[in-house]
Order: structure tokens, then C-alpha cells, then sequence
């Protein structure tokens, strides 16, 4: 049976019950100091933690603040963020050394298959230096998996590669670690990157963890709105609700409210791309004050009638600054919640 984790710590990361599926990929996803990488480093046995406890495939591996299992027998592999591949090493050497404990003959034959697995069986010999950043990456990825491990954890390892090569080798590891039937844990603070490598989310904040499901549960409105923020370009804004089962919006449009928004208060009001209804209206109830080309579509700056500025996605509208504009929202692309504020 290959492993299942639960995590339970108190500082740092506090109160966290986290059981992560054999076989499964998850995203860790969260700002910076939200606990994220302590989670990671728990699991690969490089923190102890001060109290609770840590199992893999039904075995201590942390408890009370004891390490129980050493860490080289956790068959944990890791990628980071830097890389760390040694220089004077060539790919497939690098790659080979990872897979140390096996036969000399099974050494090399590991690292190919692997190699070739990431798509660099043309690059066996370059040295690191010889290699682009996408491509040091992938020589990374191959020596994690050289060792046959049963857990794979990677701590934010795309993020100093642009955002196209960040979403192909998020896809690729996937595509991989499914292949091989292996447990993957991704740290990420990019929604894009999260979304397309794994199947289940955990949302840290401030070493709390506030979500943890399947991605197909983010619809579902018990989502904390910055996770809906951090994974998807939602724009919105807050609009004051006297009470009722409707909430009528600035622009003159009638939402129906689910029943814990229907007491007075204010509402958050966040928008997908395309949910916008915009037409050139002279007694429109909202002004543009830009309308920007971003190539393959359009986004737009509009005022409320008190002043207060939103932008929208995704719109066809080509109304000029100065304009008057009248809005409709597709209620089945918004999302509504009780606002803090």
C-alpha cells in the first residue's frame, strides 16, 4: 500500500489534519509564511515538529517532537526551487547519482528511462550550465524520481520559470507521477500551477489550514474567498445589502441571495471572466474609464455611480472611456459572500 500522511502540529503550523490519499496529487497553496513549506519538510523528516504527529503508509514518522522514522527511510524524493544539481555532474550523472544504491549497471539504465521520460534523452551529457532553466528542472524532476520513491514533494519548483514553462512542467509532472502511481505534494503560491498539477487543494493562511477538497468543490460556496483569488483572475468589489432575498446592485441589476447573505450587511461580489453583459447605453448607470485591448480579450475599468471604480474580464464591449455603459452579470458566473469589511 503506498503511503497516506496526517499531519497535526501546534506552532508554526497549528491544529493542521491533513490525510493526503496513496496515489493522489495534491497542491499546498498559500502567501509566503502561510506554513505551506512546513508542511513539506515535516513529511521528508527535515522538522520534527513540537507535538502531534506524522504517518506514512500506516507507520510513525513524527511524533511529539520526535522524528521516529529517518528520513532516508521515508522513500520521500524532493525538487526545489533552486535546482541543486551538481555542476561538474553531467544530466545523466546527476540523475544516476540519485539512484546510488542500486547496481552500477542499473544506475545508468534508471537514468535514461528517465531522462527520456522528461523529454531530455537528447541531452544526457550536458552539463547544467549547457542547459536552459525549463530544462534543469526536468534533470531535477528525473533525479527525484531516480530513487523510486513513494512520495514525491516539490517546494515551489517552477517559480523562477515564465508562466508558460511553469504550466507545461506542472502538466508534465502530473502526467508523470500518475504514470508511476506516486503520492505528489506541490507547494505553489500560482493558481495556474496548482490547477493544473493537482486534483485536490489545500488552502494555508497564517500556519491555519482553511480548505482542503477536491477541485471540483470549488464551486461550492463553503470555498474561503483569497483561495478563489489566488487560483482564478476573479475580479469584484463590496456592495452594501439593507436585508432580503435580493440584493439590488448600483448598476441596477437584482441578485438572489443564498439565505445565510440575506440579513443586512455588506456582500462581496467576485466575478469570472465573461460574466459581463456590457452595452453603449446613454442612460446607463455606469461610465468607462478604460477599455483596454489585452489581444485575445478585453478588460474594462468602470465607475459606480458613487465613484467607486471595478474592473471586468473577458468583455466584448468596445464602449470608449467617457462612455455610459448598462451591465448585466450571469448569476451562474459570480460568486457571493459575506464580506469582513
Amino acid at each position: 500500500r503506498r503511503p497516506s500522511s496526517v499531519v497535526r502540529r501546534r506552532r508554526g503550523v497549528s491544529g493542521v489534519v491533513l490525510e493526503i490519499p496513496s496515489g493522489s496529487q495534491l497542491a499546498i497553496v498559500g502567501a509566503s509564511g502561510s506554513g505551506k513549506s512546513t508542511l513539506l519538510r515535516l513529511v521528508a523528516g527535515l522538522e520534527s515538529g513540537d507535538a502531534g504527529s506524522l504517518l506514512i503508509d500506516g507507520q510513525m514518522a513524527n511524533q511529539d517532537g520526535r522524528i521516529v522514522m529517518a528520513p532516508d527511510l521515508r522513500k520521500v524524493g524532493m525538487v526545489f526551487q533552486d535546482f541543486a544539481l551538481f555542476p561538474h555532474m553531467s544530466a545523466l550523472e546527476n540523475v544516476a547519482f540519485a539512484a546510488h544504491r542500486q547496481p552500477r549497471e542499473v544506475q545508468r539504465q534508471r537514468a535514461e528511462e528517465l531522462m527520456a521520460r522528461v523529454g531530455l534523452g537528447h541531452r544526457l551529457h550536458a552539463k547544467p550550465s549547457q542547459l536552459s532553466g525549463g530544462e534543469q528542472q526536468r534533470v531535477a524532476l528525473a533525479r527525484a524520481l531516480a530513487g523510486d520513491p513513494k512520495i514525491l514533494l516539490l517546494d515551489e519548483p517552477y517559480s523562477s520559470l515564465d508562466a508558460r514553462l511553469r504550466d507545461d512542467l506542472a502538466s508534465m509532472t502530473r502526467k508523470i507521477v500518475r504514470e508511476l502511481g506516486i503520492t505528489a505534494i506541490l507547494v505553489s503560491h500560482d493558481g495556474d500551477e496548482a490547477l493544473r498539477f493537482a486534483d485536490r487543494v489545500a488552502f494555508m493562511k497564517s500556519g491555519q489550514l482553511l480548505f482542503d477538497g477536491a477541485m471540483a468543490n470549488l464551486k461550492e460556496r463553503s470555498v474561503p474567498p483569497d483561495l478563489l483569488q489566488l487560483l482564478f483572475p476573479l475580479t469584484g468589489l463590496t456592495l452594501d445589502h439593507q436585508g432580503g432575498a435580493t440584493m439590488a446592485t448600483p448598476w441596477g441589476q437584482v441578485l438572489r441571495l443564498p439565505d445565510d447573505l440575506q440579513g443586512p450587511g455588506p456582500v462581496q461580489l467576485f466575478t469570472i471572466p465573461g460574466a459581463a453583459m456590457i452595452e453603449e447605453n446613454d442612460s446607463g448607470l455606469l461610465l468607462v474609464r478604460d477599455n483596454h485591448d489585452l489581444g485575445l480579450t478585453r478588460e474594462m475599468l468602470l465607475a459606480l455611480p458613487d465613484g467607486r471604480e471595478f474592473r471586468l474580464q473577458d468583455v466584448r464591449c468596445l464602449a470608449k472611456a467617457g462612455a455610459r455603459v448598462s451591465l448585466s452579470l450571469d448569476p451562474e458566473r459570480l460568486f457571493l459572500f459575506r464580506s469582513s469589511s
